[in-house]
Parts: structure tokens; sequence; C-alpha cells
């Protein structure tokens, strides 16, 4: 008889994957380690795939009051932020200038925005704002 299988058989205290020539090795524990951590790679019900699926890199607050603009531009910036979108357009309109004027101020305490500037003058000037993300 062989008694070499002690441990409980559905443990594997060890795994191979093999990529191309390399052959990695690793351990029970540390396939646990990175199941607990891909659960990370959720955002608000959905992982990160579905939201760069649903994510729109334009956003319409035109008509909305200013201060409920600064809660949506917060989590748009924020969602592409994290879905690593850089190139992004804000429709605001331009009536008189008053969402033009909040978005672009709150814009600018934003460290990782590159540039901000208005859309070509054929296709809305003033009432769009580009952003690129660093």
């Amino acid at each position: 008889m062989s008694h070499a299988t002690a441990a409980a058989p559905h443990v594997q205290p060890h795994a191979h994957c093999q990529l191309g020539p390399a052959v990695l090795m690793h351990t029970a524990d540390a396939r646990q380690w990175l199941n607990k951590n891909q659960k990370k790679r959720r955002i608000g019900g959905l992982d990160l795939a579905q939201r760069q699926e649903h994510f729109n890199r334009e956003l319409d607050v035109r008509g909305k009051r200013p201060e409920e603009v600064l809660a949506i531009l917060n989590a748009f910036l924020d969602d592409a932020i994290v879905l690593g979108n850089s190139n992004l357009k804000i429709i605001h309109g331009k009536g008189h200038g008053v969402l033009r004027e909040v978005i672009r101020t709150h814009l600018k305490t934003y460290s990782n925005i590159e540039t901000i500037q208005d859309e070509h003058v054929d296709r809305g000037g003033s009432g769009i704002t580009f952003i690129n993300l660093k």
C-alpha cells in the first residue's frame, strides 16, 4: 500500500504554469491570494471589462444646475481614470457660459488632467470641452 497522499486530495500544494519556455511554480496560498485580489477588479457591481464596455467618453450636462454638475463630473472623471480613458468630451452648451465656467474651474483642481480645450468651432466650439488625461 502506498501512503504518499496523506494530505487532503483536493488541495494541491504546488501548481505549475508554463509560459513559453518558462515554467512558474506557485503554492496554494499564492493561488488563494490571486483569487482574493481578482475580486478587487470589480467596481460598483461590474468588473472593469464591463465598465469599460459601458463607459461613454462623452458627458452631456446641458440643462443641469451647476451644483449637480460637479457630482456628475467627479463620477465621470473617476470612472475615466480607473478605466484608463484619456480623451474625454464634456457637452455643456454655450448659453451664458455658467456651466462652462463651473466645469473648467473644477477641472483645474485635478492634477492628472493634461489639457482642457474647446471643441473646433464648426463642431460646437465653446459649448464642448475636451479633456486629455495624463
